[in-house]
């Protein structure tokens, strides 16, 4: 149509055309052509399809509208489609209404709302900008919204497609292996719709003619990594990451697992992830990992149904109604220590003494994702505080180590044949006491003498209406 291809854009085309690839992933360096041939291939669409409907998103609303909505899309409208073929709105969302009563919609996924009216909607075509931002449940989610049919002139029915395209990360991260080893992050087996998924790896150079010089001597003076990712095009691990050693953890699972005290930590979650992983404490100190639990829209009580019982529970102190209805449902809940330094720090402690051991098992994989993308925000070099996305897994896992390490000393004294021996001596240390709630105090310590109100039953703490719950 409009576009002066070039050859990598060219090649990008023909993946976009083709009837049998349903599934497509281009991925590659920073501005290196990928996402206008994209943009060209819809508008191609909703001319050739009357009354088709498209989605292109992005994982946050301000995103889509600076990138694709005010840059890539209207640039190309402006300098390649006349006026008169369309009408753009921005409420009740970002949209493209042509008068063949096609539309492509631009949105946000950061909001339950407009994902719930997104999914009231059928679609041909599906483009998830800068995918890696956007977890696999939502791009499964999103398959199911490619069901619109609609035909050209001449009958021929248009092909739903889902389009994906984004800048690297690190080769664990599920988008890699759904689109690149075609394997499901999940399971690890090969996908089922794997003939349908076709891919193409992007450089900086495609672009060349279109770039600055300037551009490209600024991708040359990136640190290694970003270098490798913004102009290569090629997965690989973050630089700044806040467990960069966390590889040294993942062990094959034993014939028998290490007897111990089982602990584990949650992160609340329902739109996000609920994360709950378990560990084993052994004799020798040694945490192992090995149960690790991360669904999303399901509520606690099914939860609390498949959570082991026998586990001491360290979770998101934030959530005081969760902790309360986990307790209700028999399981023992600490709230976990909450500082974010002091919880990395500790598992940090673990990974470099080798007191931290992660089962390479299919259901680790949410966690282990998370690692190699749990990086400090490279803006902020000397930041302390990690960026706050796709973190859930690691929030369980930093709740779990801080919980089990800081709470020794106070389990200890409650329990008179605890003893203290440092990790790796002769005699195994005992550690922990049976994990219960501290008994109140008595009441001469909380009432002092002459306060009490006679006639005014309902203030005294040991009145067991003002406890009793509901059931």
């Amino acid at each position: 149509m409009g576009l002066r291809l070039t050859e990598k854009q060219a090649a990008g085309w023909r993946l976009l055309t083709d009837r049998t690839a349903t599934r497509l992933l281009f991925d590659g360096a920073a501005r290196s052509g990928k996402t206008m041939p994209i943009i060209e291939y819809l508008v191609m669409r909703a001319l050739r399809f009357p009354g088709c409907r498209q989605l292109i998103a992005r994982k946050y609303r301000v995103h889509a509208y600076a990138s694709i909505w005010r840059d890539s899309l209207d640039r190309y409208l402006r300098e390649h489609v006349p006026a008169g073929l369309f009408r753009k709105h921005e409420e009740p969302m970002l949209g493209i209404r042509w008068n063949n009563g096609s539309e492509i919609i631009i949105d946000g996924l950061d909001n339950d709302e407009r994902v719930d009216k997104l999914l009231g909607n059928e679609y041909v075509t599906v483009f998830v900008n800068e995918a890696r931002q956007v977890s696999w449940g939502v791009v499964q989610r999103m398959l199911t919204w490619l069901a619109q049919r609609v035909c050209d002139e001449a009958g021929r029915e248009c092909v739903p497609k889902l389009i994906l395209d984004t800048n690297p990360a690190g080769p664990r991260h599920w988008l890699h292996r759904v689109g690149v080893e075609h394997l499901d992050p999940d399971t690890m087996q090969p996908l089922l719709d794997a003939a349908n998924w076709a891919r193409l790896n992007w450089v900086a150079s495609d672009n060349a003619a279109n770039l600055p010089e300037q551009f490209l001597r600024s991708l040359d003076a990136l640190p290694a990594v970003e270098r490798a990712r913004m102009r290569d095009g090629i997965w690989c691990q973050n630089e700044g990451l806040v467990y960069p050693d966390i590889a040294s953890c993942i062990v094959e699972p034993p014939a028998k697992l290490p007897e111990g005290d089982l602990f584990g930590g949650i992160d609340w979650g329902f739109s996000a992830p609920f994360a709950a992983v378990v560990g084993v404490l052994d004799g020798d100190d040694v945490l192992w990992i090995v149960r690790c639990r991360y669904k999303r829209r399901t509520p606690l009580s099914v939860h609390a149904a498949r959570l082991p019982r026998d586990v001491v529970w360290f979770a998101d102190p934030a959530g005081a109604d969760q902790i309360a209805e986990l307790r209700r449902a028999d399981h023992t809940v600490r709230r976990a220590p909450n500082s974010i330094m002091a919880g990395i720090a500790a598992v940090s402690a673990r990974i470099r003494d080798g007191r931290l051991r992660i089962l390479n098992l299919t259901e680790m994989q949410p966690l282990l994702e998370e690692a190699y993308g749990y990086a400090y925000p490279e803006e902020h070099g000397d930041s302390e505080q990690p960026v706050g996305v796709d973190d859930h897994a690691m929030d369980a896992l930093r709740y779990l180590v801080a919980g089990v390490d800081r709470g020794r000393t106070a389990l200890l004294a409650e329990s008179d044949d605890a003893v203290d021996q440092t990790p790796g001596t002769a005699e195994p240390q005992k550690r922990y006491a049976p994990v219960e709630d501290p008994p109140p105090r008595p009441r001469e310590e909380r009432v002092p003498a002459g306060e009490e109100r006679e006639g005014q039953e309902w203030l005294d703490p040991e009145n067991p209406a003002i406890w009793s719950e509901m059931r």
